[in-house]
């Protein structure tokens, strides 16, 4: 789906790749970061968004060997490094879903440009809004292609 609408983007649309900003949220993330380690792109948004779909699990199951029985994986975290646009994560430190710790490991692991946006005291379905919004438009403004 995420190499479908990519090429709708700029092939139907003609969008140019370098003005295309990759958005993954929760589950959206592991194809966001895939798309960018392969297509072109202006920049990297990530909310919410997992290490790993096994490391997800482990969180909610850890008395399952997570690791070893899931097959999709959506490892976020070995790609990230091979992401070489801006890359903006934003996560909520009240996330029960998806721990505020993963955006911090994939924050370390990612290359620069990079920004780690906090939210506090934000779940995982909280609506972002304006401090979303400003955040954005402040990394997008200064990474200006």
């Amino acid at each position: 789906a995420g190499d479908a609408a990519y090429r709708w983007l700029c092939d139907e649309q003609k969008i140019a790749p370098g003005r295309v900003i990759l958005c993954g949220e929760s589950l959206g993330g592991g194809t966001a970061v895939e798309l960018a380690t392969r297509v072109e792109h202006r920049a990297l948004v990530l909310i919410y968004t997992f290490t790993s779909l096994p490391d997800a699990a482990k969180y909610h199951f850890p008395f399952l060997p997570a690791r070893t029985l899931m097959r999709t994986r959506f490892d976020n975290l070995s790609k990230i490094g091979r992401c070489d646009r801006p890359v903006l994560f934003v996560h909520g430190t009240a996330d029960r879903v998806v721990p505020y710790e993963h955006s911090q490991r994939l924050f370390a692991a990612a290359n620069e440009p990079k920004q780690l946006v906090t939210l506090e005291g934000l779940g995982h379905t909280m609506l972002l809004g304006d401090p979303f919004t400003s955040e954005l438009v402040k990394f997008l403004d200064r990474h200006a292609p």
